[in-house]
């Protein structure tokens, strides 16, 4: 899988041909095809998982996965023993989500984990307790691209989020998309 924000722009070229020629070949797949039948269509996946979440016995392939400042394209097939199997993508643009409302949230850090997503990373991870009209509520944050980041993650720091995703903070992946901007201030900034 590429997740690649600062790709250079034949890797760009490169991944979206093979997004175009996997969405052809995943044409001729059928609710009624078995893993060896997908994998002579498509060949190896790169990789495989569990849909454990759907508390089914469910397995997923995964051939595609690939995110930049402009849009996230993936293909996966699903084998699920009550809906047979099926090929799932998944196409968002930034300019699509630019359509929709800007949410603006607002709070305190709690907790900071640098190196997010793994160790030697170039995001981080936070504990933040937000305030809405609502009410206040903490939850995690996780960002993985600092472009659109300004000032240092600390303990008690303010935090203001801009984004367009009114449920979800963890801004990784086909997720960093909805990231408007992040900054930080008071607490060392």
């Amino acid at each position: 899988m590429i997740s690649t924000v600062f790709a250079a722009p034949e890797d760009v070229a490169s991944t979206l041909a093979k997004f175009s020629e996997l969405q052809k070949k995943s044409a001729s797949i059928t609710k009624e095809s078995t893993e060896k039948d997908v994998v002579a269509i498509l060949g190896e996946p790169l990789g495989r998982s569990s849909g454990a979440w759907t508390g089914k016995d469910t397995k997923i392939l995964h051939y595609h996965s690939y995110t930049d400042a402009v849009a996230h394209r993936s293909l996966s097939v699903v084998f699920d023993p009550s809906e047979g199997c099926t090929v799932s993508q998944q196409e968002i643009t930034r300019e699509s989500i630019l359509q929709t409302p800007l949410i603006v949230s607002t709070g305190t850090v709690v907790e900071v984990f640098p190196d997010y997503p793994v160790k030697g990373g170039k995001g981080f991870l936070l504990t933040v307790r937000f305030m809405r009209e609502s009410g206040e509520f903490t939850i995690g944050v996780a960002v993985e691209n600092l472009d659109r980041v300004k000032g240092n993650p600390v303990i008690g720091s303010a935090i203001r989020v801009e984004h367009y995703n009114s449920m979800n903070y963890i801004f990784t992946g086909a997720t960093s998309l909805y990231l408007e901007s992040m900054t930080f201030s008071g607490k060392g900034n």
